[in-house]
Formats: C-alpha cells, sequence, structure tokens
C-alpha cells in the first residue's frame, strides 16, 4: 500500500535519487549522458536540504511502499515575483520513480499538495513543465492546470511552459 507522508531528512538521499531517475527519464535524447550527469551531481550533493525546505511555504511529501519511497512532491512560494504568496502557492515537483509510473502514485503526491495549499487559504497554484514532457503536460492538464501563456528558456532552444490551477475550496 502506498503512503503519502511528510518528508524526513533520512528521506533525502532517496529524493535526489528519484529526482535524478525521473528527469533521466523524460530528458533521455534531449541531454547527453554527461549532461545528465551534471544536473544528477547538483541534485545529490545538496539540491535538497531540510533546511532549505524548512523555510517558509515549502513542503515536502514522500510517497513511499513497505517504507521505500518511491515518489515526491515539492511546493513552496511562486517563482514568480509578482504572485503573491499568500494567495498563490508553487508546485516545484513531482516525481515518481519511472518503474512505479502508472499507479496513481503522482496523483496520490498531487493530491497531498492540494490538501496542504486549502490549508494554508492559498486561492491558486502555479508550475512549471517542461514543453516536450509530454506525460507529464497531460498528467496536470488532466487534474485541471491550464497554460497561462507564460514561457521561460529551458534547454537546446526548448522552453518550460507555466501551468496554472484555481484551488478552491
Amino acid at each position: 500500500m502506498i503512503a503519502i507522508r511528510p518528508a524526513r531528512a533520512e528521506d533525502l538521499a532517496s529524493v535526489a535519487e528519484i529526482h535524478v531517475e525521473a528527469r533521466a527519464a523524460y530528458w533521455a535524447g534531449v541531454l547527453s549522458p554527461e549532461e545528465l550527469a551534471e544536473r544528477a551531481r547538483y541534485i545529490t550533493d545538496g539540491g535538497y536540504t531540510m533546511e532549505k525546505l524548512a523555510k517558509p511555504g515549502f513542503a515536502l511529501h514522500v510517497a513511499e511502499e513497505e517504507g521505500t519511497p518511491l515518489g515526491f512532491a515539492l511546493i513552496g512560494p511562486p517563482h514568480d515575483d509578482t504572485a503573491d504568496p499568500t494567495r498563490v502557492g508553487e508546485l516545484w515537483q513531482i516525481h515518481v520513480r519511472p518503474a512505479h509510473w502508472r499507479r496513481g502514485i503522482g496523483g496520490r503526491l498531487h493530491d497531498a499538495c492540494l490538501a496542504e495549499w486549502r490549508a494554508r487559504a492559498l486561492a491558486e497554484a502555479h508550475l512549471e513543465v517542461w514543453e516536450h514532457n509530454e506525460r507529464g503536460r497531460a498528467f496536470y492538464a488532466g487534474r485541471g492546470w491550464e497554460f497561462d501563456r507564460v514561457l521561460r528558456p529551458a534547454v537546446k532552444g526548448t522552453d518550460f511552459v507555466r501551468l496554472r490551477l484555481s484551488i478552491g475550496a
């Protein structure tokens, strides 16, 4: 059975590992193995710390099965400086180990983020997804996220697409 819970310090190595595995799967064929390795080094060498995650607006949820972390969701304050952090949150990341895709883990993590935002009485949420991440874009569209016409440069001439979700009560 999959359980969703707040992350603990001992989860951070697994969170970094999951992040690297998932990103390597959807960047495959776009980034070279060397480029993927460089991105992985940033994550595994302190991209996630409890100190960073203790800052206001952040929450890290872990999905586990029989004590083994299989995915995580990280929310935080909006990256957009013009967004009011008392009204807007941001889904920074949802990642699931590719071997466990299509088991509903991402959906359960998404639901945990929604519950967190509702508990904080936020009105909307933002996220960025790589334009060529078809799986991710379909996942978010199926949960009501809509493209708001904001793009940010990604890699090799591609963009990140910003999506917006009205949270509601």
